[in-house]
């Protein structure tokens, strides 16, 4: 399994009309990105995934999204969890901007 991890900032998601068009950007690209691996892929929010997470899933790789916010916006604090993953697990990365 393959996992595309959503990026946006957490407001994105508290507006209907962006919270709807990010879901219909990030379903085509899930199943775009399964097409492409022949591995299912399960998109989650950066703020859902921790490093015990990754293990249980048995991840493959890791897909990070860009975001339709700047990032001088963001607590740069809540990608620590992201941060430590990246810094730990041996995994293929790739990041989209």
């Amino acid at each position: 399994m393959i996992c595309y991890v959503d990026m946006d900032h957490p407001r994105t998601w508290a507006d209907p009309t962006a919270r709807a068009r990010r879901l219909g950007t990030l379903g085509l690209r899930k199943l775009r990105f399964e097409a492409l691996s022949g591995e299912p892929c399960l998109t989650l929010h950066y703020t859902q995934l921790d490093a015990p997470l990754v293990g249980r899933l048995g991840l493959r790789a890791l897909l990070l999204s860009g975001s339709t916010v700047d990032w001088d916006e963001c607590d740069l604090a809540t990608f620590e969890p992201l941060t430590a993953i990246l810094r730990t697990v041996d995994l293929p990365t790739i990041a989209f901007c």
